[in-house]
């Protein structure tokens, strides 16, 4: 079975410290493919650092962007975790 793809949304301290380095230990489950961020800057640095191929300040545009086969999106603002939804759950 191929790694589940996703998309991060939120590229603060708790995404670089705790989410990118837990879902980098776990390459056969998980290809984190881009970041979204309400700051351009952030999202930028945080998809050059990990060397993510996608990065947005618009989650619209980035489920567009992102290849078709990207599955998961695990929303990450203010310090929380929401649970991964598939992109029909999205609006």
């Amino acid at each position: 079975m191929s790694p589940c793809r996703v998309l991060l949304v939120g590229a603060g301290n708790i995404a670089r410290t705790v989410h990118m380095p837990t879902f980098l230990e776990l390459p056969s489950d998980f290809t984190v493919v881009g970041a979204v961020d309400a700051d351009p800057t952030a999202a930028r640095a945080f998809a050059a650092d990990f060397a993510l191929p996608h990065h947005s300040t618009d989650l619209a545009e980035a489920n567009h962007v992102t290849p078709a086969r990207l599955e998961k999106l695990l929303a990450l603002a203010d310090g929380m975790s929401l649970p991964c939804v598939g992109f029909d759950e999205l609006p």
